[in-house]
């Protein structure tokens, strides 16, 4: 009962970050939206090609105001080295789905792919026609939609990092904290 216990407890502090990091959320309603053949692939592919070509001023300027209220252009370099993104490469987006509270967002993901081989999960927030009025703003979008990005991360996993050796002191704690409750 004990091991049950702690199982479940170790599996929750596992999962619960992933759904927290997963975002999404958004309407359902209305007609779907094709991100696959829209313009958000454009602007998320040509985001990313900045910051593979080491463009970083370029790709800040891109972004959104959301991007640059939250990181100045020396936090977000120093971001964008420390997951990698600054190595030649391409990203293959996969998959999308509406995100932030009220549909004002959506969230590609995908795999990053550099050009030595090395390959790991990615995800772009970007919101559509941001220059509008939140109250005001079409959350039908279409072809005619203006997309600012707001984020770029990597989704590495905890245990990719850790076995790679650029694990961050949250990792090594979880991973121990995770450690002691099998041993307990």
């Amino acid at each position: 009962m004990r091991k049950t216990s702690i199982g479940l407890i170790l599996l929750s502090l596992l999962v619960t970050p992933l759904a927290w990091a997963g975002g999404g959320g958004g309407a359902k309603t209305g007609a779907k939206f094709d991100w696959k053949t829209s313009s958000i692939i454009k602007v998320a592919d040509d985001f990313a090609a900045k910051i593979a070509g080491q463009d970083y001023k370029g790709a800040y300027e891109m972004g959104g105001d959301t991007l640059r209220e939250a990181r100045t252009l020396e936090a977000f370099t120093a971001d964008m080295k420390s997951w990698r993104f600054d190595r030649p490469g391409k990203v293959k987006w996969t998959n999308g789905n509406n995100a932030l509270p009220g549909g004002n967002g959506f969230k590609l993901m995908g795999t990053y792919s550099a050009a030595d081989g090395e390959s790991y999960a990615v995800y772009m927030h970007l919101q559509g026609d941001a220059h509008v009025e939140a109250k005001t703003r079409n959350r039908k979008w279409n072809e005619k939609t203006i997309w600012k990005v707001m984020d770029y991360k990597s989704a590495e996993s905890m245990g990719a990092r850790l076995s790679a050796s650029r694990g961050t002191g949250l990792d090594w704690f979880l991973a121990i904290c995770a450690g002691l409750l099998l041993i307990a």
